[in-house]
């Protein structure tokens, strides 16, 4: 019979969410950035000609424009932000009612606790409130200063139409060469960004180390816990109940987490996951190293291709996991003395476990 353990959800989860969601931002837009190498090439390219000595006033219009847009898209990003802030699900929960405090003696004690979460709720609903009208007012003004920028560059731009009319004519293709570093502008005023996006990463994920430390420690307390536990119970029962620890079997929480993040074939992934010594952590730094640690855990092909493309997104949710605990008890059924003949209780009939448990003193539970 083996008895497993109810594990607590782990403390890392704190910073999950906050980690996931900023590189889930910082990845797309590295790959953006990753292409101002080949569009300035490009536009050097047009320096070899007059294009761009002749064009050079409106292409300043064209960089001062992309400040307009990377600020409405920064906007943009911070009205998303703000969306899970300011969620009704965060009130209600804050609010909702407490069970056992109405009808408890230190009610007035118990009171307090609620307080504080509908306090809570209040000042965040104020605080979501005050960023809307932030979000507001800052829309309000880029979109005022780009129309007064438009009216004071109109005439700029009425002007140069005859500078392209003219380029067309010569064969020089002006537009490739105002798209292209249109587009170089835009992906510049967006390098700020990331250097921001960076700093914050690296913030969320030393304090996410930090709690990861947490976690391996209390699980180790866990462990220590088990089997001192284990100790005792065997020492009461004189040998005639033997309890030892085992790893739980129950892998689902760890399976279900590969599966949503790989697809295709998963034999090799799950016969890895339903091993003895499985570690989360092992299985995380395999993926991390590559093939060959993939292979000595006989995962190997399109499924380690499968665990490697699935990437962070997977590896943090794994370790954040870990196998759980449990215990295994055998019976001594030898009928003769001195001698030792220890099975499981699942494979023993009723009756012998009943005899055992009255020799031993011991009631322990055929199931859970």
């Amino acid at each position: 019979m083996a008895v497993t353990e109810r594990r607590p959800k782990p403390i890392a989860l704190r910073h999950a969410t906050p980690v996931r969601a900023q590189t889930s931002e910082a990845v797309p837009l590295q790959t953006e950035l990753a292409e101002i190498p080949r569009l300035e090439e490009q536009v050097e390219q047009y320096k070899e000609t007059d294009v761009a000595t002749r064009l050079e006033d409106l292409k300043r219009l064209t960089k001062e424009e992309s400040v307009f847009t990377e600020g409405e898209q920064r906007i943009s990003t911070a009205t998303e932000l703000l969306q899970g802030f300011s969620d009704t699900q965060i009130e209600a929960s804050l609010t909702a009612l407490y069970e056992g405090v109405d009808d408890s003696p230190r009610e007035e004690v118990l009171e307090k606790v609620r307080g504080a979460t509908s306090k809570l709720a209040s000042r965040l609903k104020e605080l979501a409130e005050e960023a809307g009208k932030a979000v507001t007012e800052a829309e309000s003004t880029i979109r005022d200063t780009r129309e007064a920028w438009e009216s004071e560059v109109k005439g700029q731009r009425d002007a140069h139409a005859e500078v392209l009319r003219k380029l067309h004519e010569e064969g020089l293709e002006p537009d490739k060469y105002l798209d292209t570093s249109k587009a170089l502008d835009g992906l510049k005023a967006k390098e700020p960004r990331l250097a921001g996006q960076t700093e914050a990463l690296k913030m969320l994920q030393k304090g996410r180390d930090r709690l990861l430390g947490q976690l391996g420690s209390q699980e180790r307390r866990q462990v220590e816990a088990l089997h001192k536990a284990v100790r005792a119970a065997n020492d009461a029962t004189g040998g005639v109940v033997v309890v030892q620890p085992i790893a739980a079997a129950d892998r689902s929480d760890i399976t279900e987490v590969i599966v949503r993040h790989t697809s295709g074939a998963r034999t090799q992934m799950m016969a890895a996951v339903a091993t003895d010594d499985f570690s989360t952590r092992s299985f995380v730094k395999a993926v991390r190293s590559g093939d060959a640690e993939l292979s000595k855990l006989g995962i190997r092909g399109a499924q380690a291709a499968s665990l490697k493309a699935a990437g962070e997104s997977l590896l943090r949710e794994l370790e954040e996991l870990s196998v759980g605990h449990a215990v295994e008890v055998l019976l001594d059924v030898s009928p003769v003395k001195g001698t030792r003949e220890l099975r499981k209780m699942d494979s023993l009939s009723k009756g012998q476990r009943a005899q055992t448990s009255g020799s031993s003193g011991l009631t322990m539970p055929l199931s859970r």
